[in-house]
């Protein structure tokens, strides 16, 4: 995994990010809370939306009183947007999002933790250069071998407050939130999205309904039609020949987004008014984790009967997936029932075995390759 965490900023040009509004700010008194939950009570863009901390994944720690006080448990969200869509033998994720969070990972008054994050996990079916573009930016991936996947993660934020605004990490002017403030540096992140088609409810710049979206400061222009149009999309461009759409063209694309975001509205408190909610419902907390040790047993392949053979196991007893290469070129894929496949292949000598184990809700919580022994 790619992961870049930003702490110290210097200064860039253009922001994206622009307002962070005072700290909503907390009492403590011998263990017990009054007041708010120590994150600013809204971050505002340059496009002039403003958002509140409403989108809360977390539910309350229940053992743990400044949960019970602020209402949420170890993370929420002053804005999320998600995207995902097929790749020729698995899934390409897009997440966009602004995170309050705590630096132990467990809610502490004092140890808040503001960051802007941009992340993609993106199967890859073949080896070669990826370009991946998405409402906040651009970038592009050197994969070494099939199967071996896009994992990225950029985050830029910092704790917060901090009691004054001296160097090495300046506030910067107007600052209401020192220290919190460093999201408002990050080179290439933001604006909020908005949800278009179909239109979120009042209050609300999303509601978690699959739709088109505005806000993307960047323009895209097609290398075959040479149309000029906002990036308000993520695209996955492979190398040539890869055929990430599985019907013969290399690159996919969606402008579907998911997205989450309540509008600011002062001296209300999100979190603890009822009913105040973009959609039917806030998002479902994210799957655990889990990481899945797979091990490949056996990946024969009989040349004379043009059979390949393939077992594994998973430590976690997931369904595993298994894809077989001619170099980096994918020659076919197929599941393992009871953690073995046979399978006839008439398209070419395969030489590598990938074996994936997924989650319920399709991420892949495993995964490993073997050379195929050839007889």
């Amino acid at each position: 995994m790619v992961l870049v965490l930003a702490l110290a900023p210097a200064a860039f040009g253009q922001q994206y990010l622009t307002e962070l509004g005072p700290i909503s700010t907390v009492t403590e008194t011998n263990g017990t809370f009054s007041g708010g939950h120590g994150f600013p009570l809204y971050i505002g863009d340059s496009n002039g939306t403003k958002l509140d901390l409403a989108v809360v994944l977390d539910p309350v720690i229940t053992s743990n009183p400044f949960s019970v006080h602020t209402g949420f448990g170890a993370e929420g969200f002053y804005f999320l947007a998600a995207a995902d869509m097929p790749i020729r033998g698995g899934r390409a994720l897009l997440d966009l999002g602004v995170e309050a969070a705590y630096g132990a990972e467990e809610p502490m008054n004092g140890d808040q933790f503001l960051f802007v994050r941009t992340r993609m996990r993106i199967d890859t079916p073949v080896a070669g250069t990826y370009t991946v573009y998405h409402p906040w930016g651009q970038e592009t991936f050197e994969v070494a071998v099939a199967g071996e996947g896009i994992n990225f993660t950029y985050d830029w934020g910092g704790f917060g407050p901090l009691p004054d605004c001296l160097n090495p990490t300046p506030c910067l002017p107007g600052s209401e939130a020192p220290g919190f403030e460093r999201i408002l540096t990050s080179p290439k992140q933001g604006p909020f999205l908005l949800q278009v088609n179909p239109a979120p409810p009042e209050g609300c710049i999303g509601d978690g309904t699959p739709a088109t979206v505005v806000g993307s400061p960047i323009m895209f222009t097609d290398p075959v039609l040479g149309t000029t149009i906002a990036q308000d999309f993520f695209r996955v461009q492979g190398p040539a020949g890869s055929n990430l759409s599985g019907n013969g063209s290399d690159f996919i694309q969606t402008d579907l987004f998911t997205v989450w975001g309540h509008i600011y509205v002062p001296g209300v408190d999100p979190i603890k008014t009822p009913n105040i909610v973009c959609g039917a419902a806030a998002p479902p907390p994210p799957p655990a984790e889990e990481t899945d040790t797979v091990a490949i047993t056996r990946a024969r392949f009989n040349s004379d009967k043009r059979q390949l053979e393939v077992r594994a196991t998973s430590s976690l007893g997931l369904p595993m997936t298994a894809y077989w290469y001619s170099g980096s070129v994918l020659l076919g894929e197929g599941g393992l029932a009871g953690g073995s496949l046979k399978v006839t292949v008439t398209n070419g000598t395969p030489d590598i075995v990938r074996v994936e184990s997924k989650r319920p809700d399709g991420t892949i919580a495993g995964s490993a390759m073997a050379n195929v022994q050839i007889r």
